[in-house]
């Protein structure tokens, strides 16, 4: 888990920007957003779990996404 200062507005552009070469499922529930994310190297997930002021609680099962997501500078 990685606890960033970027809203839930902005985590769910970030992983839009995905869709150029990878496939997107998202799920939205309330302050929680999930992806599925198929990637050539398998199908993974991204959660972002909003702190209200304090930016987002990310939960991911692949480095190599989280990186491509979020950038290896941003965290």
């Amino acid at each position: 888990m990685q606890k960033l200062n970027i809203s839930l507005l902005d985590a769910i552009e970030r992983v839009r920007k995905l869709k150029e070469n990878h496939e997107v499922f998202p799920f939205i529930a309330g302050k929680v957003v999930s992806f599925m994310i198929k990637s050539p190297s398998g199908l993974e997930e991204i959660t972002f779990v909003e702190r209200g002021e304090e930016g987002v609680d990310v939960f991911y099962t692949s480095e190599k996404v989280f990186k491509e997501v979020i950038g290896e500078n941003n965290q």
